[in-house]
């Protein structure tokens, strides 16, 4: 059943009008008619699923009900991908692979070495990338893209998140190394936090601020990733050595 990311409250009973992306492409693409049934999440409802159902269709707009709303289990660690913003609109396919990789959010930060003139919000922008990954990818964790901040200042909150921090020069010359995670730590963690540094990296000073909370430092091999392709590899050797570990 497809699966539609609604930016509304869903509420059982209640008509919602789609807005003109939904109606083109499920109308004039999928062909839907009355009585069509579909998924949909609502990020005003995080972790629950609808069924809904085609119930009007005109020329320019479509109606559909909400049948019934059904809570969805959380997945056992949230993961959060920190991408310091990159240069020109590289943010975009990192948002769309990592959504359709199954992150359940992505924070842009500004970090020392991030491109300053590319820093605008593009929350319209965004929103849709982001429902159509998570309508390609089926993905049910994603709720947000969190607000643009400075890397610094996320660095100033103290949580239990287990920090993950992508960095061509990890190991051996740095302290922690995400291959000496235990399994105890990964079955007990309910947040893993993924850092990706900006095109230049991340500066001395951020690296020693990762290393004073902890953090542990991930490389690949003997080559360097872009930027835009280094969050992605982590995602999936994280969700792998979760899998491997039965978390």
């Amino acid at each position: 059943m497809r699966l539609l990311w609604i930016e509304k409250p869903l509420v059982v009973g209640e008509p919602l009008l789609l807005d003109e992306v939904h109606v083109r492409h499920l109308r004039d693409v999928l062909r839907m008619r009355v009585g069509a049934k579909l998924q949909a999440r609502s990020p005003y409802l995080p972790y629950h699923l609808a069924e809904i159902v085609v119930t009007r269709i005109e020329k320019r707009s479509l109606e559909v009900e909400v049948l019934q709303i059904q809570a969805i289990m959380p997945p056992a660690v949230e993961i959060t991908l920190v991408q310091s913003y990159p240069k020109a609109s590289k943010f975009d396919d990192i948002l769309r692979m990592a959504i359709e990789a199954g992150v359940s959010a992505v924070r842009p930060v500004i970090s020392e070495h991030s491109d300053f003139k590319e820093r605008g919000q593009k929350t319209e922008r965004w929103g849709r990338i982001a429902r159509e990954a998570i309508e390609q990818s089926g993905n049910l964790v994603y709720n947000k893209i969190e607000q643009v901040c400075l890397l610094g200042e996320l660095l100033q909150r103290a949580d239990d998140a287990l920090e993950i921090v992508c960095h061509p020069a990890s190991a051996p010359t740095l302290e922690q190394d995400l291959l000496v995670l235990s399994v105890q730590q990964l079955q007990s963690a309910k947040q893993i936090r993924i850092f990706v540094g900006p095109e230049g990296g991340f500066s001395l000073q951020e690296v020693e601020a990762f290393l004073a909370r902890g953090a542990y430092f991930y490389h690949f091999g003997e080559t360097i990733l872009r930027t835009e392709h280094a969050g992605l590899y982590a995602l999936g050797a994280i969700n792998t050595l979760l899998r491997y570990k039965g978390v």
